[in-house]
């Protein structure tokens, strides 16, 4: 599966946050589904609170 279709097929799949931060990226900023995923994990993954992993242990 091309790079350019990954990407095609994951926009489909994007919610509207992400849709907003995917369409303010400048023209030309993506060049594989790579630099799209990875942009992606920066912008989102950072903002959330991770649990502690001693916490994980009382999950049922």
């Amino acid at each position: 599966m091309s790079d350019a279709f990954k990407c095609k097929l994951f926009f489909i799949t994007l919610k509207e946050k992400v849709k907003d931060w995917f369409h303010q990226l400048p023209a030309s900023s993506i060049y594989c589904f790579e630099d799209l995923r990875r942009g992606l994990m920066l912008r989102f993954t950072t903002s959330k609170k991770r649990k502690e992993s001693e916490s994980l242990f009382h999950i049922k």
